[in-house]
């Protein structure tokens, strides 16, 4: 059988996993804030709540990634799937946000043992379709967004915050056996002592990657966090904060699309600071306006500029083959860093009041944006010299 005929059948249950395990984690995240609430808890706990998966999230991908590479993909999905599933069990049978927290934390780990091995083992099986293979693993968890907070947003208005909890804990049981399907592409075994060493123009690209990684988990968990508690205070059913929250996963699916033609521009660094300010300038409207409309134009804004900078991102981070796995944990890392300090940092602000949680994404894409544009341009410079003494 060819190679491009064997192709098919083994990423499409990977893609699959990818759908489930964001859907999942969607539907949890909308119903997670709405149920503390219901059990008592503040802004400020809400944004501890949002942010503990982070304290794990940080670290640990960049531990799980290198795993990967030593031990092989699909059995780390297994475990991730079924640590996914204990998590949102717990979650229904919490009593309070102290409970929550704890829970969070483990989730945290799932997937942080998710996202490094799946992301990973789709590049391997891409082989020199890379790109395309990453594409299509992009438009699965982003479709998930658009699944995820419709269903999640039916099933708390139909039977109660909890329900959301239950349905995601059978995806992801069944998720546990549908990822051992995604077989072939496994690397060879390597050490776990193996380092990655980019060259210096390499270096700042996946520098600027990794900041996008951030700057993405920092703004979208912020808005997770506190978003549909303070939603629902206001007035807006359930169901329209996950219609609102779909605009967002919809958007971005879109761009996705897009991303490719324009990884060119990523690769010379041109893309991802422009993108990151976009992204600042995106949160103006939920800072504005504390209705629907507002917040369906800023996420629907964001959504476009999260696509673009996330596919661009995710292939400069895995364009090398070597150390795949730990270039994915490390990019997972910095994705955890940003979920654990945007919603602290929304939280505190919410304390003050609740639209000061939205100017807190605007002045971090800012600031990174404004990192990113000067790594380009040390790099532009150095390549410009360089030109000189050459000619």
């Amino acid at each position: 059988m060819a190679e491009g005929d064997a192709r098919k059948p083994l990423l499409w249950p990977l893609y699959a996993s990818a759908f489930v395990g964001d859907g999942s984690t969607t539907m949890v995240g909308l119903a997670l804030p709405i149920y503390a609430y219901s059990l008592g808890a503040g802004s400020l706990e809400l944004g501890v709540i949002g942010g503990a998966s982070g304290i794990v999230y940080c670290f640990a991908p960049a531990l799980f990634g290198r795993l990967s590479d030593a031990l092989g993909r699909r059995r780390l999905l297994s475990l991730a799937f079924l640590g996914s599933a204990a998590a949102s069990s717990l979650y229904a049978l919490s009593t309070s946000p102290v409970q929550l927290i704890a829970v969070r934390l483990l989730e945290g780990a799932s997937l942080a043992l998710l996202w490094p091995a799946l992301e990973a083992l789709v590049a391997d099986r891409g082989g020199a379709e890379m790109e395309k293979a990453l594409r299509g693993y992009n438009v699965s968890w982003s479709a998930a967004w658009i699944a995820g907070p419709l269903v999640g947003g039916a099933l708390i208005s139909a039977l109660g915050a909890r329900a959301p909890f239950y349905v995601a804990a059978a995806l992801s049981a069944w998720a546990a056996l549908l990822s051992l399907l995604g077989g072939g592409g496994e690397p060879r075994v390597r050490r776990l002592n193996d380092t990655m060493d980019p060259a210096p123009a390499a270096g700042r690209r996946l520098f600027n990657a990794y900041l996008s990684a951030f700057l993405l988990a920092f703004v979208a968990r912020l808005l997770l966090a506190l978003f549909p508690a303070h939603a629902v205070s206001i007035g807006i059913a359930p169901l329209e904060v996950g219609v609102i929250l779909l605009s967002y996963g919809a958007s971005r699916t879109v761009a996705f699309s897009l991303a490719p033609g324009l990884l060119r521009k990523a690769a010379r660094g041109r893309l991802l600071p422009l993108v990151s300010l976009m992204t600042a300038l995106s949160s103006i409207p939920l800072w504005l306006g504390f209705t629907k409309y507002s917040y369906y134009m800023g996420f629907a804004m964001l959504g476009v500029f999260a696509g673009l900078a996330y596919g661009a991102s995710l292939s400069l981070a895995l364009e090398a083959r070597d150390s795949r796995g730990a270039r994915a944990g490390l990019f997972e890392s910095t994705i955890g860093l940003g979920a654990m300090t945007g919603p602290f940092a929304g939280g505190v602000a919410a304390q003050a009041d609740p639209s000061a949680a939205y100017l807190v994404p605007l002045v971090a894409g800012l600031a990174v944006a404004a990192l990113q544009g000067a790594t380009y341009w040390e790099g532009a410079g150095g390549r410009r010299t360089s030109s000189r003494t050459c000619s």
